[in-house]
C-alpha cells in the first residue's frame, strides 16, 4: 500500500513541530521554506526539500500550509511557482494557518 506523500510549508514555531510529528510517524515528507534556515533542524530526518512550492506539490498528495497571513497563503498556493501549478488532480491542501476562511469584506480577491 502506498503511503500518502506529505508536503509541508511553514516551519515556524507552530509548523515545525507539526512537520516533525508527521516525519516521525513515517510519512514521506517534502519541505519548503522561504527562509532556508528553518529547514536546518530537519537535516537529521528523512525529509526531502523542494526548491519551490510547485516542486513540493509535484512530490505530494497532501500539502500542509502553516504560514502567518492570508496573503502568504494566497502567494504560496496561487502565486508564480505556487502549489496549484503542480498539484496533481485529487491532491489536497490543508491550511493550518490562522487566517479567515474567506476574504474579508472590502478585501481584493
Amino acid at each position: 500500500m502506498n503511503q500518502t506523500r506529505v508536503g509541508f510549508i511553514g516551519l515556524g514555531s507552530q509548523g515545525a513541530p507539526m512537520a516533525r510529528r508527521i516525519i516521525e510517524a513515517g510519512y514521506p515528507v517534502t519541505l519548503w521554506a522561504r527562509r532556508p534556515r528553518t529547514l536546518e533542524p530537519f537535516a537529521d530526518t528523512g525529509a526531502k526539500t523542494a526548491g519551490t512550492p510547485a516542486e513540493l506539490a509535484a512530490a505530494s498528495d497532501l500539502v500542509c500550509l502553516c504560514v502567518t497571513a492570508d496573503a502568504d497563503v494566497e502567494q504560496v498556493i496561487a502565486g508564480a511557482g505556487g502549489v496549484l501549478a503542480a498539484l496533481a488532480e485529487g491532491g489536497v491542501i490543508a491550511v493550518h494557518s490562522t487566517v479567515p476562511p474567506k476574504p474579508r469584506p472590502g478585501a481584493s480577491g
